[in-house]
């Protein structure tokens, strides 16, 4: 009986090793590509959102405190409005103060220094590392309401819907959009009542 001759076989036997430790090694390659991408994407959303964040921050900001709301006498009267509805229209259009480009095109507001203000104050950029992050904002009344305070003045108390937009540009680029809603509170007189002398 001849036995076989097993010249060779150590050969075959690195070829299956080798083709084993590439198809393991381009796995693994493509794992972490596939992890730099998805956390690269989480970045990226991060900072669209944050920006986005800030954009609804400015326009909160420009609205309770350098924003005038319009009253029975000026340039910005409440009979411009129909408050009746929700949203609140001008022109039969929803009242919407906006930032999304340069010339302000998007806003439906009867007083033009408001758009303009508003264009200028909830727009902006931000950087983060050697990324430049826009964000801007918009504006939609949903509500107003007009009384007499306890102090026979007329007050108007109202409610916007403020969306900010923000966005990361460059070769991966990253859009978020969120919203909030701000109100004006209206307070009873009558709670601070047992402080009065």
């Amino acid at each position: 009986m001849q036995t076989q001759s097993e010249r060779g076989i150590a050969l075959v036997l690195a070829l299956f090793l080798m083709a084993a430790m590439s198809v393991l090694g381009a796995s693994l390659m493509f794992l972490s590509q596939t992890e730099t991408y998805a956390s690269m994407n989480y970045r990226m959303m991060s900072q669209a959102r944050y920006a986005g964040e800030a954009g609804i921050q400015r326009a909160a900001n420009f609205l309770l405190a350098q924003y005038v709301p319009p009253s029975d006498t000026g340039t910005d009267v409440l009979t411009s409005y129909n408050y009746s509805v929700s949203p609140v229209t001008y022109n039969n259009l929803p009242v919407v103060l906006s930032a999304k480009d340069a010339t302000c095109t998007g806003s439906n507001y009867p007083v033009a220094a408001s758009q303009t203000a508003f264009c200028n104050a909830a727009k902006g950029t931000l950087t983060a590392g050697n990324a430049s992050i826009l964000y801007n904002a918009t504006a939609t009344l949903i509500a107003m309401q007009s009384f007499v305070s306890y102090s026979s003045v007329p007050v108007v108390v109202q409610t916007w819907q403020i969306t900010g937009d923000g966005s990361l540009s460059g070769s991966r680029t990253a859009t978020v959009e969120v919203a909030a809603t701000i109100e004006t509170p209206k307070m009873p007189a009558y709670g601070y009542a047992a402080f009065a002398t």
